[in-house]
């Protein structure tokens, strides 16, 4: 090579020499590749995504080079970024060094552009202030040239990014380094790059890392240990956010006199927990968040503060539409970016929710940024939508010659049955809490008409409780509107539910004040149908005789002429509930002879739960007679009509029953194939009663089938689920079984 001969890259004049086989850049810089800030001395926890990170940056496949720590504002993504790089450089993963930055993207002022950021970086690399090149491109270049010709692997921590086009020119290009991003946004256009979400703390980490920073401050402070549940309390209220909780520890530290349980319940109050979590203008949550939300394009934020309007946990895409005014396809793509920004978090399929503290901050924003008008026409178009679509879905599944005549009413949300029993099993949280909204508002038509209609649908999947909760507003409802018929029929709402849980003297109760308050009104379908339900009632509690003369009187007050249709399905509802008790005096023959006048009507007014439900007695009334082949004939046909209907409840009950079937008749695969779709429905719809049945049942077959110890541990199971309910008539058949098996039950 000879003299002055150039080779290597040059940025801003060269400096003659007698010979150049390297970059001169003049006087020597000094190197600074140990650039990261201190990381938080009461960290604690995060184990499961530390090793997460670990893991990432010492990956050595190229794919895998740059990580984004993601998560809402206050969740501690740079502290958990800092400790993961302090620990890989400690341990040796990074010999050529770590370079750090704070993007500063959420904060508009002080936003860092991809060139400005690059000055540091170049610096720290060695290069002096007056050969930092002065366009993007060229600071790209030489970043990525000098990191090339470095030894060994290093690490780049890009902190608090807004967006991909942030930090994309901030990448190496040698595929030995590492990166880790932190950013509110996912960042899901950063090509190649691993995603860490990051959640709060559990319970446990949230009052340790309080505990640790109290600690620091001042050893010896022990207001933690001295605190009992109100260190989970104040856990809790903190909503397991790292900042919030950092907040609160300081808020302490400046206060030792304050004890836990004070502050606690100070932030208890939703109303005024952000204006608490606060040190004064040095740290707040509320403006960390501030910061998120003014990026927001005005129809997202619009859409963040209306779905707080929505009292319950979770919101459906179609319900935001609802919410806001948008079309579902607005409403998913504003909901997309409330996502990719941490605002919301996905809860399930096409639902999103809140995080409590990040709720708190919508719904503030709410009452500072809409009119008063437009919250009323928001919550207006919510109870609307949830009105519309139970109202339909009554149509759906009530009996064919009723719902024909007014389903073209409805609002076309539904196609199907099927599809309004996926919507409501989405819906379900959600649909209490709209009526107790209604109620709230003074809309007492929604809240009495929602919650009548809600106690159906609720008991078809087991949630008896929701239903009595609903039915209690209907009853407060129609107590508002002096309306003595809906009142008496939500109050036998309420004792079948009691009935349906087994409490019988509560159904006996709610029964006869539904009787009394609804022959005051001469209502005949509403007398009838309350007779014919307090019938039940007695004919379960073990007083058939007392059933039967309440039906009498039903049987005659059908027979007067009223609607047709209703006439109908009054009588033969009063003809099942007769037969009903005809079973319960062991005259099987005659229960029969009854349920197939009433199956063959049902069927012919097209009432599907109803049929359900009947084919299922007569499989009963035949297992009974031991006519066991007929039984699973009529069992059968039951659960396909209960899935269509939309009985999950029914369809549990009677799979338990054709498991009992075919146990009777030695088929014992068979037998166990069915009580365990019996099991899996009942924890669905978590009825411990049927759970306990089934296991009951399942540990029968397993000891026919010599698996003893299976056959152990679920009567064991059954026997804890059983200590639990009221019913000591099967507790005692599962002990007296799991003894004769030859061990004790307590064992």
């Amino acid at each position: 090579m000879s003299h002055n001969e150039f080779v290597g890259s040059s940025f801003g004049p060269l400096i003659q020499a007698g010979h150049i086989d390297q970059v001169v850049l003049g006087a020597e810089v000094p190197i600074a590749l140990a650039g990261l800030p201190p990381t938080d001395t009461g960290f604690t926890g995060r184990s499961a995504e530390i090793a997460a990170l670990a893991t990432c940056v010492g990956a050595t496949t190229a794919s895998s080079r740059v990580t984004v720590v993601t998560g809402p504002a206050g969740i501690g993504k740079t502290t958990l970024a800092l400790q993961a790089a302090r620990s890989a450089v400690d341990a040796g993963e990074f010999p050529g060094g770590v370079l750090f930055v704070d993007l500063h993207g959420y904060d508009a002022r002080r936003r860092v552009d991809p060139g400005t950021a690059l000055e540091p970086l170049l610096r720290a690399l060695g290069v002096a202030g007056e050969r930092v090149p002065p366009d993007l491109a060229s600071r790209a270049l030489l970043f990525r040239s000098l990191l090339a010709e470095r030894p060994g692997r290093a690490l780049v921590v890009l902190d608090n990014a807004f967006s991909a086009g942030q930090v994309k020119e901030l990448l190496p290009g040698d595929v030995r380094h590492r990166v880790l991003v932190t950013s509110r946004h996912t960042l899901s256009d950063l090509p190649g790059a691993r995603q860490l979400d990051v959640g709060p703390l559990s319970a446990e980490e949230a009052v340790a890392l309080v505990a640790g920073l109290l600690a620091s401050a001042h050893p010896g402070d022990d207001r933690i240990d001295e605190a009992g549940g109100a260190a989970s309390d104040l856990a809790r209220f903190c909503g397991c956010f790292p900042l919030a909780l950092a907040i609160a520890a300081a808020i302490l530290v400046n206060d030792r006199e304050q004890t836990i349980a004070t502050l606690a319940r100070t932030l208890a109050d939703r109303a005024e927990r952000l204006n608490e979590l606060s040190t004064g203008s040095e740290r707040s949550l509320r403006a960390t968040i501030d910061l998120s939300y003014e990026l927001l394009e005005s129809r997202d934020a619009r859409t963040f503060r209306l779905l707080t309007v929505n009292p319950g946990p979770r919101t459906s895409v179609a319900a935001a539409a609802r919410l806001t005014g948008l079309t579902d396809r607005e409403a998913r793509r504003s909901l997309a970016i409330l996502l990719s920004a941490h605002m919301i978090q996905r809860a399930g399929r096409d639902t999103f929710q809140f995080h409590d503290l990040i709720r708190l901050y919508a719904e503030e924003r709410l009452s500072r940024d809409e009119t008063d008008e437009a919250r009323d026409g928001t919550i207006q178009r919510f109870l609307a939508y949830y009105h519309d679509a139970v109202f339909e879905a009554v149509m759906h599944t009530q009996a064919e010659s009723l719902a024909e005549h007014v389903r073209p009413l409805t609002a076309g949300l539904f196609a199907t049955s099927a599809e309004f029993f996926e919507w409501f099993d989405r819906e379900r949280p959600n649909l209490i809490p709209a009526v107790a909204l209604a109620a709230q508002i003074g809309r007492n038509d929604i809240a009495g008409s929602l919650g009548g209609r809600l106690y159906h649908f609720l008991g078809l999947r087991g949630s008896w409780n929701d239903a009595i909760n609903a039915l209690r507003f209907a009853v407060d409802a129609a107590q508002e509107r002096s309306d003595k018929v809906e009142q008496g029929i939500a109050l036998s709402g309420i004792g079948e539910c009691h009935l349906a849980m087994r409490r019988f003297d509560d159904a006996v109760a709610y029964g006869e004040e539904a009787l009394k308050v609804l022959r005051a009104t001469k209502h005949r379908e509403g007398i009838a149908a309350a007779l014919q339900a307090l019938a039940t009632t007695y004919t379960r509690a073990g007083n058939p005789n007392r059933a039967l003369e309440l039906l009498d009187e039903a049987t005659r007050l059908a027979e007067r002429p009223s609607l047709p249709s209703v006439d109908v399905l009054l009588a033969l509802s009063v003809a099942g509930s007769k037969a009903v008790t005809l079973f319960a005096q062991k005259r099987y023959e005659e229960s029969i002879e009854q349920l197939q006048i009433v199956l063959a009507g049902f069927r012919q007014v097209g009432a599907r739960k109803d049929e359900g439900i009947a084919l299922n007695n007569i499989g009963d009334a035949y297992y009974w007679l031991e006519r066991y082949d007929e039984a699973i004939k009529y069992y059968l046909e039951s659960i396909v009509v209960a899935r269509i209907a939309g009985n999950l409840r029914g369809e549990g009950a009677t799979e338990n029953s054709l498991g009992n079937a075919y146990f009777a008749t030695r088929q014992n695969d068979l037998a166990m194939a069915r009580y365990r779709q019996a099991l899996a429905i009942a924890r669905e719809l978590g009825d411990r009663y049927e759970e306990a049945q089934a296991l009951n049942n399942f540990g029968g077959a397993l000891a026919r089938a010599e698996r003893f110890e299976e056959a152990r541990a679920s009567w064991r199971r059954a026997i804890a689920l059983l200590d639990k309910t009221d019913n000591s008539r099967l507790l005692s058949t599962v002990v007296r079984r799991l003894d004769e098996l030859g061990e004790n039950c307590q064992d």
